[in-house]
């Protein structure tokens, strides 16, 4: 199973903490995020097919790192990486795919 049809508010997430992430450097900060939640950043706003293993991943990150993140899209390093990966909107599609 391969993937492409997630939220379009997701790739909007993902778009939001790329640039997020470009005004904390434009700072002097460090920037948010992890290799790999760089790469699904750059997967979801490609709108990148992905696999059943990826959409297994983004899950289990997303259901963790909520409680951290917060809901919505705060100025936070945290919820910047959350968004990386999509956000509220990726972890209600995730969960939805999964379950079928």
């Amino acid at each position: 199973m391969s993937r492409n049809d997630y939220p379009a508010t997701a790739v909007y997430n993902a778009r939001w903490a790329i640039i997020r992430n470009w005004h904390l450097r434009a700072a002097g900060k460090r920037k948010a995020g992890t290799p790999i939640g760089w790469a699904r950043a750059n997967q979801l706003h490609r709108g990148a097919n992905l696999s059943e293993d990826t959409i297994k991943r983004t899950y289990s990150y997303l259901s963790r790192a909520r409680p951290i993140a917060g809901p919505g899209r705060n100025d936070t390093r945290a919820s910047i990486a959350y968004n990386l990966w999509g956000g509220d909107d990726m972890l209600r599609w995730t969960k939805k795919v999964l379950n079928k």
